[in-house]
């Protein structure tokens, strides 16, 4: 009976066989793939390399959960190496599919069951774009889809792409990263998923966050499940960061602490657009807030980037800060950005709407200024004489305005690379001699 029963096989990097000889390796695995056909479940972790598996084609119509890693060696691919694409007979339908630098040929397996997609840093043998929304169109149980990296071509190599919906009921975990350009747009436009809980989409197009409250809105429906989640407040900070390298104007959930949200654990939301103008990527990620009165505890992350370029240009519209009321925490990382941003909190606002005057941030609790060179003691001081005082409200037209809480200032210098990291580099001496509140 045991000759015929169904076989759970799961092999990973740090397995004994697979830490002896590639030799041993190999008969392993030969001895593995003469029983394909039992297969309920695999699971390899390897280095491929293009010169271990018996053969690429294997009858398994028993599969339900396959998972293949094909790692590079340390050194990369061998230039004749080419990724394994593997052919599956027998019909065999899948519930948990996760293919990472290898793939497989998409016809003779049924998908309409598949509860689990994962397809990371596939370019030979990835699946077409029609490939990819076909399967998607038809597993109504899918419950988790992760894509990155994976070359399905340009959308523009396909001109008569579906654009009804694709029902995904079930999905709660959606992640969309480094794809072709125009593929996040595309499938967040067409996907519904209204019990999704995790996500993580990047890619998208910024003219569609600059009218974000529109009916007409394309993202709309993902908007609307994604505005809740981020409303919660249970899952942390919110962080807006404009990454300048990177050109990216993102929103993530669940920030905590003062790294950069691209370290920090990923919350349950996170988004981004593609923003050749910064500057506008901001304003129309400011847009989305306001629209949807997202108001929870929110950090401002100005020009994110450990190293940014040096540059006289602001990349962070300081203005948008009068109509973010529950920022606790700004972080900057240019000087000018840094100049431009104390100079407007330390001013008084009207408001738009009622017309009395107060103070952008009202909540703010923590200023971090990092690597922000150049920033000098009489740029703080006169940011903390001009926002505190001595703690006395203005009265300003017969208004009278009551100064905020005072914040905690945190400083830290920019460290050359390629030069020594000294005391002085890490803990400048411009704090010195200006009160920390």
């Amino acid at each position: 009976m045991s000759a015929q029963a169904p076989l759970m096989i799961r092999c990973g990097q740090l397995d004994p066989i697979i830490l002896k000889t590639p030799g041993t390796m190999e008969e392993f695995l030969t001895a593995v793939w003469k029983h394909s056909e039992r297969w309920k479940a695999l699971s390899l972790d390897l280095r491929l390399d293009g010169r271990c598996l018996p053969s690429p084609e294997f009858p398994a119509p028993q599969l339900r959960d396959l998972h293949i890693t094909d790692r590079p060696s340390l050194f990369g691919r061998s230039l004749d190496s080419i990724p394994y694409v593997f052919k599956i007979s027998g019909n065999p339908s899948l519930r948990n599919l996760t293919l990472t630098g290898t793939s497989l040929q998409w016809d003779g397996i049924d998908l309409s069951s598949l509860k689990s997609l994962s397809l990371s840093g596939i370019q030979h043998g990835a699946p077409s774009l029609e490939n990819l929304v076909g399967a998607l169109t038809i597993a109504s149980c899918l419950e988790s889809l992760f894509l990155h990296k994976v070359d399905t071509g340009s959308l523009d190599k396909v001109p008569q792409l579906e654009s009804q919906p694709i029902d995904l009921n079930a999905l709660t975990t959606l992640s969309i990263d480094e794809m072709p350009r125009g593929l996040a747009d595309y499938l967040i436009t067409r996907i519904r998923s209204p019990r999704l809980k995790k996500s993580h989409v990047h890619g998208l197009l910024l003219e569609h966050f600059e009218n974000s409250g529109s009916d007409q809105n394309p993202y709309r429906h993902f908007f609307r499940v994604i505005t809740p989640t981020i409303a919660a407040r249970k899952f942390g900070n919110l962080a807006l960061c404009n990454e300048i390298l990177s050109k990216v104007v993102c929103l993530t959930s669940g920030f905590i602490g003062k790294h950069h949200p691209a370290i920090a654990a990923l919350g349950s939301v996170s988004f981004g657009v593609e923003a050749e103008d910064p500057v506008r990527g901001v304003q129309a990620m400011v847009e989305f807030l306001t629209s949807y009165r997202i108001d929870c505890s929110l950090t401002v992350i100005a020009s994110g980037s450990y190293l940014p370029p040096p540059s006289s240009e602001s990349y962070f519209p300081a203005e948008v800060l009068g109509k973010l009321s529950t920022v606790t925490r700004i972080s900057a990382g240019m000087l000018v950005d840094a100049v431009n941003i104390l100079n407007f909190l330390g001013s008084p606002q009207r408001d738009d709407g009622t017309g009395q005057l107060g103070w952008a941030c009202p909540q703010l609790q923590v200023l971090a200024m990092e690597g922000t060179e150049g920033l000098t003691p009489d740029h703080i001081q006169t940011f903390l004489d001009a926002r505190y005082g001595d703690g006395s409200p203005l009265i300003i037209d017969g208004q009278v305005v009551q100064r905020p809480r005072r914040v905690d200032f945190e400083y830290h210098g920019l460290i050359t690379v390629g030069a020594p990291a000294t005391l002085p580099d890490i803990l400048p001496t411009v704090l010195q001699g200006v009160p920390v509140f």
